[in-house]
């Protein structure tokens, strides 16, 4: 009698665990989760600047709508634990990859005259986030990204900075 119970609930319990606790959001941070919602967008903004462009655009309009891949040549273009990271110049048309401008002699050169630009996600009191943007934003290196926020342009740096307000994932590129 008691030792076919375990077999008639067992689809039960398996029903239940895979509806529960199986999925990443069950088990993912909920402040994770908020700040996904707050910083990640679902719509690609319009009018997105090359990292060229902005960097002209900024001294007159400091809040701008960028666009670049996240990569930073040889360097991890994140920081472990931080919401920040590196964006380079994008590539143009039917390239891309996160090391085609190892590969290209146009897109080489192109990067090496384009600023870049470190992307910073804040709280409210300014300081950086403390969860890796790779969680955060799920993105990896190569990603190209359109990012809203505000932006400082460092002349000696050829640098960037910007604190954004919000990041859209395009889709990755073909390597």
């Amino acid at each position: 009698m008691f030792s076919r119970a375990p077999w008639r609930v067992l689809p039960l319990l398996i029903l239940v665990v895979a509806a529960w606790g199986c999925t990443p959001e069950a088990t993912e941070d909920p402040r994770v989760s908020a700040e996904r919602k707050k910083f990640l967008l679902q719509q690609e903004p319009s009018g997105a600047l090359t990292l060229t462009d902005a960097a002209q655009t900024v001294p007159i309009q400091p809040e701008v709508t960028l666009v670049g891949q996240i990569t930073a040549g040889e360097l991890d273009p994140f920081q472990e634990n931080q919401a920040s990271f590196v964006i380079s110049e994008a590539p143009e048309g039917g390239h891309g990859g996160p090391d085609h401008a190892d590969d290209c002699a146009f897109c080489r050169r192109r990067q090496a005259k384009a600023p870049k630009a470190a992307i910073r996600l804040v709280d409210v009191d300014g300081k950086v986030l403390p969860i890796d943007a790779r969680k955060l934003l799920q993105v990896e290196k190569g990603d190209v990204v359109v990012v809203t926020g505000n932006a400082q342009y460092d002349a000696t740096l050829n640098q960037l900075n910007i604190e954004a307000t919000g990041v859209y994932v395009r889709e990755r590129p073909k390597s």
